[in-house]
């Protein structure tokens, strides 16, 4: 069910692509008054199917254990959140197939020709920019006139009332921040997690800012050939330089070279400047490739990125297959504590928790109309009593799939049935 949920939302996204591509044809630009949003309404897109995809991956992986979104990464108990980390690894590769089936399809509107695409390069050193909003006019690499280029388009999703829409807003959505709160909440998981899950040497999680995004722009660099940068000064740093033509020389075909944290810092750069520029060797240029080379430029005239290029920048996600872990599947799962087990039944069958566990268990076969028996040990009783819980959902969630009905997670079991 979870996974029809996901396709029939994600259409509603693609509804919206698809009208903005009619009306791009019917209506096209003409002068800096024409505001085209094909390019902005497939980014929007792609990114909500990002976050939706996470959404429902993790409402499904709720259901599985029992409990709410907001409560999958709020405990500490390792066992629990190593197991909730790998299931929920499998439920990805479970929903991967239409994931990957509806990005291909989004993907393919991208827009890449000179009229209509969002992302083109400078004609003179192939730094990367991004359209804003009415920008026709001549401006400078590096310095566009007006400000930064942002691209102020939002997505707005309601699902209760079946609503996609694109808007222009300089903050993200509601559902998109929703998305953000969530991916830190993970993140602190893993963070504890990183021993288990990278080894001893693993960075820790951190949450992006901008000093961490500025660092992160100086280490990715772009091969300029022979051509001097026309604004920026000169860098000297020999070890720099060496990596840098050492890299390219590896790489001859790759326009943008990139170093790791550990390499990065090896070099020991503190006054480094984004318009800064290295010679290597005889004549060979590198400069990072945030900075721009402050030539005059014009946006109808710059070279629109291909689909490979978007996707070598990070701005086209690659589609990599799906696979499923063997050990995601086999691993153990974590044992509850039997007062944490019957509380959690009891939670299932709407019933109050009490605080010993006799009596959650006594409470659960009378709720469940059981004859309760006196052989057996307490988590056998428990497990017996989870089982038949599971078998009535399974088989509630198969009739309201007949009748096509989406259960309603506010409900406890047996407001369900009745």
């Amino acid at each position: 069910s979870h996974i029809r949920a996901f396709r029939r939302c994600f259409d509603l996204a693609l509804e919206k692509a698809t009208a903005e591509k009619l009306d791009r044809s019917r209506c096209p630009a003409g002068s800096s008054d024409f505001v085209d949003k094909l390019g902005p309404t497939v980014d929007c897109c792609l990114r909500f199917l990002d976050d939706l995809f996470e959404r429902k991956t993790l409402q499904a992986l709720a259901d599985l254990e029992r409990t709410s979104v907001d409560e999958l990464w709020a405990g500490t108990e390792e066992a629990v959140n190593l197991w909730r980390v790998e299931r929920w690894n499998t439920v990805k590769a479970a929903f991967g197939d239409e994931y990957q089936s509806l990005k291909e399809a989004v993907t393919r509107e991208f827009p890449d020709r000179n009229e209509n695409a969002l992302y083109k390069k400078c004609n003179h050193c192939g730094t990367v920019w991004c359209k804003p909003q009415g920008c026709d006019f001549d401006s400078f690499c590096g310095n566009p006139v007006g400000g930064g280029d942002i691209v102020p388009f939002r997505y707005e999703f309601d699902e209760a009332h079946s609503k996609f829409e694109i808007v222009t807003a300089s903050k993200i959505g509601a559902f998109e921040h929703e998305a953000f709160r969530y991916r830190r909440m993970f993140g602190h998981v893993v963070d504890s997690l990183r021993t288990r899950l990278f080894g001893g040497g693993a960075d820790l999680i951190r949450d992006p800012d901008a000093t961490l995004l500025q660092e992160l722009g100086l280490r990715v660099w772009q091969s300029l050939g022979s051509k001097r940068p026309a604004r920026g000064s000169p860098y000297a740093h020999p070890a720099l330089a060496a990596a840098l033509q050492a890299k390219k020389q590896a790489s001859p075909d790759a326009s943008l070279i990139r170093f790791t944290v550990q390499e990065w810092d090896a070099f020991h750069i503190s006054s480094l400047h984004r318009y800064s520029f290295v010679q290597a060797g005889c004549g060979s240029y590198f400069r990072p490739a945030v900075s721009g080379c402050g030539l005059r430029i014009t946006w109808q005239t710059m070279i629109p990125l291909t689909k490979e290029e978007m996707i070598e920048h990070g701005l086209v996600q690659p589609l990599v297959p799906m696979q499923q872990n063997k050990d995601e599947v086999s691993a153990p799962v974590p044992t509850l504590h039997l007062p944490e087990r019957t509380k959690v039944l009891c939670k299932r069958l709407g019933l109050e928790a009490a605080k010993h566990p006799k009596v959650n268990i006594i409470n659960s076969y009378k709720c469940l109309g059981l004859p309760q028996t006196s052989r057996g040990s307490l988590n056998e009783k428990a497990a017996l009593l989870e089982q038949e819980v599971d078998e009535v959902t399974s088989r509630l969630s198969k009739v309201l799939e007949d009748v096509g009905v989406e259960p309603d997670q506010a409900l406890t079991l047996p407001q369900q049935v009745d």
